[in-house]
């Protein structure tokens, strides 16, 4: 085969994945995205949310290294802190007088990202000591802003 052949069968593999990306994958992925929003919301229990967006969670302490851990949705209301997984689809709900302390780690659970993740630790049910971390993104000031108070 020729340079120029090999050439034309690579750019025909990468636009083949594109096409596949943006009519497959990426549709799916918003579905999921719109479904952990729903689920965030109804676990608010009518709560209006004070602030809300798109994380990643690094997991929740107590369930271990091996937990899934993925991308999802988190709402904060006055009365709890909701978390929604896209995928396996799950929500974490926190009672915000449940709340104990809130700042940034370097990692979480073994697992470290490019910059520092929003810790939050709290109380379980059996109010045992518990934490959770996500990476918000680059407005952690924000975030903790609007988990204030604790």
């Amino acid at each position: 085969m020729s340079t120029g052949t090999v050439a034309l069968l690579v750019a025909a593999i990468l636009a083949l994945d594109l096409v596949i990306f943006l009519r497959v994958i990426r549709p799916q992925l918003r579905k999921r995205g719109e479904a952990a929003r729903a689920a965030a919301h109804a676990a608010l229990e009518g709560g209006v949310p004070v602030r809300e967006g798109s994380v990643r969670s690094f997991g929740v302490e107590s369930k271990g290294v091996r937990q899934v851990r993925g991308s999802g949705h988190l709402a904060v209301t006055d009365d709890a802190i909701v978390f929604a997984m896209a995928a396996p689809s799950g929500v974490l709900r926190i009672p915000r007088d449940r709340v104990t302390a809130v700042g940034e780690a370097r990692g979480f659970l073994g697992k470290a990202g490019a910059r520092p993740v929003l810790r939050i630790d709290f109380l379980d049910e059996a109010g045992a000591p518990d934490a959770v971390a996500f990476d918000v993104g680059r407005d952690r000031d924000g975030w903790r802003a609007a988990l204030g108070g604790v």
